[in-house]
């Protein structure tokens, strides 16, 4: 990963402080303490980074590619982050608002995308911001991407478009329910691999790829990150919010092998929701495996679901 410019100001003021230390402070013993304590301010800053700096992943296919024809699209949020994306013309059945994960982009939600334009569908892809082409320096993992999930509801409405539906996938499921959870012009939620929490989700992924304990050195990183953005990670909680979809249908869709979020998360997701709600475990699949996996019973579930919600509407 490059150097970011505000990397290289750390960097440099770390080396600064060495410097300072060497010339002015004699005594070794008073020197450890400083230096512990400039490698824990370092650490802090690093792992941050790692948090809320996803790489920008560039998906290499369109709509195109995959046989929809559609248009470049762009709104903003309430707070003026310029959102990206693509609008894929349907037949005036609904729209489905599709949330890609944490650190792709809106082409990972195509091959999704495909079946239900083909079913119907107007879709509306969109990076989240900090992602793929959209404004931003930073992903919060969910609490600052509501609004830009709200912005698409709100690009919507402005069309004219009643019948919305959304549907996410890990960091886009938990967003596509907190969205839900603010605003009644969302009719129906898909969440597949959807975690509960900030600190779940960091948690579940640093033990997932790092194999790093949960003490001492997390909460300290999620305590710099959420400085950072300025809020309070431990906010963004599903357990806060998940009563307040309802009458809002929602399909809550996990993988029983998921190591990157347990299938707890989902389980816990689905039992603190209210009705109207429905649970599907997908065995032998991993992390957002589930439709390569259980292709045909993926589409028609989702498929039958939407379209149950829209008949109703």
């Amino acid at each position: 990963m490059p150097y970011t410019p505000l990397t290289l100001i750390v960097l440099i003021l770390s080396l600064a402080v060495v410097f300072l230390v060497l010339r002015f402070v004699k005594s070794a013993f008073k020197r450890v303490p400083i230096y512990l304590l400039l490698i824990f301010l370092v650490y802090c800053f690093k792992s941050s980074e790692l948090i809320i700096s996803p790489p920008r992943f560039h998906f290499p296919y369109s709509p195109k590619d995959f046989g929809m024809e559609y248009r470049d699209i762009n709104f903003s949020t309430e707070n003026g982050i310029e959102i990206r994306g693509w609008y894929i013309e349907g037949n005036k059945r609904g729209t489905i608002i599709m949330c890609h994960p944490y650190g792709m982009d809106k082409g990972d939600c195509l091959p999704q995308a495909r079946f239900l334009n083909h079913t119907g569908y107007s879709i509306l892809l969109f990076d989240f911001r900090g992602h793929g082409r959209s404004d931003g320096r930073y992903s919060s993992l969910g609490y600052y991407e509501v609004k830009d999930i709200l912005a698409a509801v709100f690009f919507l409405k402005e069309k004219g478009e009643s019948r919305i539906g959304v549907m996410g996938f890990s960091m886009g499921g938990t967003v596509a329910l907190l969205g839900a959870s603010i605003t009644p012009d969302i009719s129906a939620v898909i969440s597949e691999g959807a975690y509960l929490s900030f600190h779940s989700a960091v948690y579940s992924f640093v033990k997932c790829h790092y194999h790093a304990p949960r003490y001492p050195f997390l909460p300290p990183a999620i305590w710099t990150a959420g400085i950072r953005l300025r809020f309070k990670p431990k906010e963004l909680n599903l357990k806060n919010c998940l009563h307040k979809i309802s009458p809002t249908p929602i399909l809550i869709i996990h993988s029983r092998e998921d190591k990157e979020i347990p299938v707890s998360e989902g389980i816990e997701i689905f039992n603190k929701a209210k009705e109207p709600k429905y649970l599907w475990i997908v065995p032998n699949a991993g992390h957002l495996k589930c439709y390569s996996e259980e292709k045909r019973e993926y589409e028609k579930r989702v498929i039958d679901f939407f379209a149950t919600v829209f008949l109703e509407n």
